[in-house]
């Protein structure tokens, strides 16, 4: 059982915080286009947006964590294109908003607002 488990994650990013702050985990998987199971807390939702992105999991939730496992390991079973499209997605999105220079200008508005 336990090797059936872990071999369809080796290529997967598990990220669970209880708070926030877990960008800094879950950038490398999305470089490295490395599907995501992460937690509904700020930092990881920001990357994470919803389920079309990744699977998202209550925070200190295991049930909700294994189920999230589990709908991965089904998904890449039935229907990996299905992974391969929220991996693109979430890609996608932490290229337009987490590069250089959307991040500069957020810092300017920021600057100029204060």
């Amino acid at each position: 059982m336990f090797a059936q488990i872990m071999f369809p994650l080796s290529h997967k990013s598990i990220a669970c915080s209880r708070r926030g702050s877990k960008k800094q985990k879950i950038q490398p998987a999305v470089s490295l286009k490395i599907p995501i199971i992460t937690t509904k807390v700020p930092g990881c939702i920001d990357i994470v947006l919803n389920e079309g992105y990744g699977f998202l999991c209550e925070a200190s939730d295991s049930k909700s964590l294994i189920k999230k496992i589990i709908e991965f390991i089904d998904a890449n079973d039935k229907n990996p294109e299905s992974i391969d499209l929220k991996v693109n997605k979430v890609f996608e999105h932490v290229s337009e908003n987490f590069n250089r220079e959307s991040i500069i200008e957020r810092f300017k508005l920021t600057a100029k607002q204060h």
